[in-house]
């Protein structure tokens, strides 16, 4: 009973009562137990209280309850959410070491915490390592690699990480289509982008307003604008219509970069009307 409301608190942000319950609980002879530890720790992580999470884990291993799987990933989790990636590294080196079951939830963990702070070599080493043995990789093996490679500007390897995913037949998430239209646009891959958005409208997928205001903005930054409006009279409009319907709505800075755009190229574009786009936003 003292776990389940401790539990509760702590979701709720409370940690003072919950530490109250925490000292009356043992003061009354009930020792937390591994399942109560870890929601502490969870809890310190989460609020930046690196040096307590580290003495409750302390505290478990003193007593033999931090020798299993869920502490150290709970530990390792922690640590890469503040960017203490090198010990959280060692931490599941340990557990190599010890003999501890390194679960697919410890090496998703590891691989998001270092693609969080850059360190997409050792990232990869980890998601090569978890197919090698055997582990069946998630979504979540994979998607923060793909971001992190689209931000570094290889957008190209994302897309092979793509396709390897769908070889496993998993399901990429909305984000992940995000992440490689954006990263499209940072390399000039415009048209590619469209028609990757494209098939996400076909794939009944949402993406995010900032990715399709950074596609908009990409586009009017090419040089060869002639060329592009052939896809725009065929696909933006599209686009355009459907991001409308989902109530999304260009930034008025946006606007007055199209209107800008064309008005000084002097380009007639009768099929786009673009005033019907501003009268709509």
């Amino acid at each position: 009973m003292y776990t389940t409301v401790i539990k509760g608190l702590c979701e709720m942000g409370w940690l003072g009562e919950a530490r109250k319950l925490w000292f009356e609980m043992i003061k009354k002879g009930f020792q937390p137990n591994e399942y109560t530890y870890n929601v502490m720790m969870h809890q310190y992580f989460k609020i930046g209280h690196l040096v307590e999470a580290r003495k409750i884990f302390e505290d478990m291993c003193g007593r033999g309850y931090a020798e299993t799987t869920v502490s150290y990933s709970t530990m390792i989790s922690g640590l890469c959410l503040h960017g203490r990636t090198d010990e959280a590294y060692s931490l599941f080196e340990e557990m190599f070491q010890k003999g501890i079951v390194r679960d697919l939830i410890t090496y998703n963990s590891l691989i998001k915490g270092l693609c969080k702070n850059g360190e997409l070599v050792r990232a990869t080493k980890l998601l090569n390592e978890l197919l090698a043995q055997g582990l069946e990789p998630s979504v979540f093996s994979y998607n923060p690699l793909i971001k992190g490679l689209c931000e570094e500007g290889d957008t190209q390897g994302a897309i092979t990480l793509w396709k390897e995913m769908q070889d496993k037949h998993l399901e990429p998430i909305a984000s992940t289509h995000d992440y490689i239209i954006t990263g499209l646009c940072k390399e000039r891959h415009s048209l590619q982008g469209i028609e990757w958005l494209l098939n996400m409208l076909s794939w009944k997928l949402k993406l995010q307003e900032h990715t399709f205001e950074y596609l908009i903005n990409s586009l009017l930054q090419e040089d060869r604008l002639d060329d592009i409006l052939v896809v725009w009279l065929d696909d933006i409009l599209v686009v355009l219509e459907s991001m409308f319907r989902v109530g999304y709505r260009l930034k008025e800075s946006t606007i007055h970069s199209l209107v800008s755009k064309f008005s000084r190229d002097r380009f007639h574009f009768p099929d786009l009307r673009l005033e019907n786009i501003i009268e709509r936003n």
